[in-house]
């Protein structure tokens, strides 16, 4: 009789523990497929903002080109302005123009020195509270007026008392303009 007793109460404690698991495994599934369908949300709300201001403004997307003479075939001789997400390294006064340096977050090899009114940094220093919006994403529309590919780029690397230095040929484009828009990404698909 004992050895039937402890035969049930095994089965139970397996039953309790199966059951225990499955649950556990239904909760992390839906966790899952919530947070996927918030992430497919999310960046369809974004596709459809960026669709919504290359219309507005008839831009041309960024583009992964090789070469500079692409790039000035597409976004100079075009005449129409470039819109592209990025991130911002600098805000800065020179000869009374403001200017905002960004980094583009599609492709990184691409950095961009624009002329923008102080209202746009002024704006967006406000909406951040003086925060620190070094990792924010930002969508710009922006006129580009010149683009050059430096001729060297030094990269250099430390670990423990050793330093090396690399030169080579540049891939990066430097890209010259004006601001026309300027905004924070994430602020704009979901507002304070």
């Amino acid at each position: 009789m004992n050895k039937n007793k402890d035969s049930i109460i095994f089965i139970v404690m397996i039953v309790i523990i199966a059951i225990g698991v499955f649950f556990n495994y239904n909760q992390e599934q839906k966790a899952k497929n919530e947070m996927a369908n918030k992430l497919a949300e999310e960046k369809s709300a974004e596709e459809i903002f960026i669709k919504e201001l290359t219309e507005k403004y008839d831009a041309l997307p960024d583009q992964d080109k090789d070469y500079t003479i692409q790039l000035q075939n597409i976004f100079i001789d075009s005449d129409k302005p470039i819109i592209f997400t990025a991130f911002i390294n600098d805000f800065f006064k020179k000869n009374n123009q403001y200017y905002i340096r960004l980094e583009g977050s599609d492709f990184f090899e691409h950095y961009f020195l624009l002329r923008c009114e102080e209202s746009m940094i002024s704006k967006i220093l406000g909406e951040n509270n003086d925060e620190d919006i070094f990792y924010d994403e930002f969508i710009v529309v922006a006129q580009i007026e010149d683009i050059v590919k430096p001729t060297l780029q030094i990269n250099g690397y430390a670990w423990e008392e050793y330093i090396e230095l690399e030169y080579q040929t540049s891939n990066i484009f430097i890209e010259t303009g004006d601001c026309i828009y300027l905004a924070n990404l994430e602020k704009e698909l979901d507002p304070i």
